[in-house]
């Protein structure tokens, strides 16, 4: 993720403000733990921080991108729910060479009597909303002037980081909690849900089903495939498996450019480290690409460790908006497989900008970032969520 920073004179040509910041910093904040001293005994203190685990994109690097110019408001993206295959139509043949046996009127004599002609209706839209998005740290110059630390370099560094997390968990909720996804029924294509073990529901994940590679298997087969598989519970999302002949969904296919992508938490990478049959299938070849948190690539699928996808602990609410169970020790997350830049777009009105502002009446330097965006669902059938105990 790339910020673009503004100093403000740079960001807003002038030099006072008149309003001070409603939450400042504090020194109490800024100045560490206390400690006990002699003056004849010297200390020595390092200007320099051991920094916290930073969060980096994970889904977004897989998401599809969309820049708005400035003065748009919503993002319309037309989608193809479909591709037209020769099922989809009614196909009309000729007679004999010496032309047709029926009494059609048609350049060949067809044995009906005009071409038969398909409603060609496989295209819809989804329209993203570009709302403003901001954090911001008020830091006291005065505070920043008596600080062995660079203060307002690590507010910098900090805030950008938080942006980026903001941005990437969003998209990983949109495939759970924030109920993005439509999901599979009896006439709709959507997303397929899958439960480790002979799980019916996250109400019924006990300890053991953990994901497997069996598990992968199956999803990718999900994912390729045109069946129309759903659940027959609430819209989709839990009960026996059933297959609709209604409909079929669309057989995605992984690509160098848009593979197909395996999101887990660090509680399923753990069990996957310990399967021989993944470790052995995971290894790369010299000239991969590895993208951030990924582990290795099993049957056409990276496989990408985020804390960013959902985790839900005994008796929450789990994503399918059943109840866990009391008794799963550990609790379950929602692992996301998916193809890359068909599931999900991101929609920027504006990338992060950073500012540094002055506000001389309170002698503070407010650091503050703000993104402009939207994030989208747009195509559920490219998705197929699975719900699994971690441990």
């Amino acid at each position: 993720m790339e910020i673009q920073e503004f100093t403000q004179p740079q960001a807003f040509g002038r030099n006072i403000q008149e309003l001070a910041a409603s939450t400042a910093t504090e020194t109490a904040s800024v100045r560490g733990a206390s400690l006990t001293a002699y003056g004849l005994q010297g200390v020595k203190f390092l200007g320099e921080v051991i920094s916290a685990a930073k969060e980096e994109f994970y889904f977004a690097n897989f998401a599809k991108e969309v820049t708005a110019e400035p003065g748009t408001s919503q993002v319309s993206i037309p989608i193809k729910q479909i591709q037209m295959t020769d099922s989809d139509m009614t196909a009309n043949t000729t007679g004999a060479e010496s032309g047709g046996s029926g009494a059609g009127t048609g350049p060949y004599a067809n044995t009906v009597a005009d071409i038969s002609f398909t409603t060609y209706n496989p295209l819809t839209s989804v329209t993203a909303t570009i709302l403003a998005h901001g954090f911001g740290y008020a830091l006291r110059r005065f505070d920043m002037h008596r600080n062995v630390l660079g203060l307002l370099n690590e507010a910098r560094d900090d805030i950008g980081y938080t942006m980026g997390t903001r941005i990437d968990q969003t998209i990983a909720k949109e495939f759970g909690t924030n109920d993005g996804l439509t999901f599979a029924q009896s006439g709709t294509r959507g997303a397929i849900q899958l439960y480790g073990g002979d799980a019916l529901g996250d109400d019924d994940l006990t300890t053991g089903d953990v994901l497997t590679t069996d598990l992968l298997a199956d999803a990718s087969r999900y994912l390729k495939g045109t069946e129309n598989w759903y659940r027959d519970g609430t819209v989709g999302r839990e009960g026996t498996m059933a297959l609709d002949t209604t409909v079929k969904k669309n057989p995605w296919k992984p690509s160098t450019a848009e593979p197909f992508v395996l999101f887990i938490g660090v509680q399923q990478e753990a069990t996957l480290r310990k399967d021989s049959q993944f470790v052995n299938a995971a290894e790369y070849g010299k000239d991969t690409v590895v993208q951030t948190g990924e582990i290795g690539k099993y049957l056409d699928t990276k496989i990408i460790v985020t804390t960013h996808v959902e985790s839900f602990a005994a008796s929450a609410t789990g994503p399918d908006n059943t109840t866990v169970d009391s008794g799963l020790s550990g609790g379950m997350t929602r692992c996301i497989l998916m193809k890359s830049g068909h599931a999900v777009a991101l929609v920027w009105g504006m990338r992060p900008e950073l500012r540094v502002q002055e506000w001389a009446i309170s002698d503070q330097m407010l650091v503050i970032v703000w993104a402009y965006y939207d994030i989208v669902i747009l195509q559920s059938d490219a998705v197929v969520c699975i719900d699994v105990s971690n441990a």
